[in-house]
């Protein structure tokens, strides 16, 4: 996470979510963030997405003695200059999942040297209460582990529908992917 990124160093997006699925609306709407703000910024993307945080161990398990992978998974957390965060809502919460490989990062503070960055929040649920109440569940968990939340949030009623029969985003969630990639991206000057 960044405070004042040097001019010539390359930016790094990391992208954590998804759920127990590879391609869920959670997953595919967090990488359409993602992928929009690395691409306008020239960052790097680093993603941990379902088949990754599926296989992490139980947060606490194996401290001390983590793999490389989860190493990996640490430090690219801690040196992020912005986190995109994609969760499936599960009864107004971050699904298990998401919230195992966040307690994994534990406080960014002790792994980023202090550093702060701004977060993107997607959500996705059958329930219009279970999503809000998820997209401000993780606002606090992110903000509580030292990131800057956006003002917006993707936010997606998943039984409507996010794509057209032709793969492409719906246009009012397509606004909103515009949305959050627009405020990361002014974050991030």
């Amino acid at each position: 996470m960044s405070e004042q990124s040097a001019p010539n160093r390359t930016k790094t997006i990391v992208a954590i979510g998804g759920s127990t699925r590879s391609g869920s609306s959670s997953e595919v709407l967090m990488l359409a963030v993602a992928e929009a703000v690395a691409e306008r910024t020239g960052a790097r993307l680093r993603t941990f997405a379902a088949e990754f945080i599926s296989a992490l161990p139980f947060a606490g398990t194996n401290w001390g003695s983590e793999t490389p992978e989860q190493t990996a998974f640490l430090q690219a957390a801690g040196a992020a200059d912005a986190i995109v965060l994609g969760t499936p809502a599960y009864h107004g919460g971050v699904s298990g999942l998401v919230k195992n490989a966040l307690d994994h990062l534990g406080d960014f503070e002790g792994s980023g040297g202090g550093r702060i960055a701004p977060v993107g929040v997607v959500v996705t649920g059958t329930d219009p209460l279970s999503v809000f109440n998820t997209v401000r569940a993780a606002r606090d968990i992110s903000a509580r582990m030292r990131g800057v939340p956006t003002p917006s949030a993707v936010a997606v009623l998943s039984k409507s529908g996010y794509q057209d029969e032709r793969g492409r985003l719906l246009p009012e969630v397509r606004q909103q992917v515009d949305t959050v990639v627009q405020e990361i991206v002014a974050l991030l000057k």
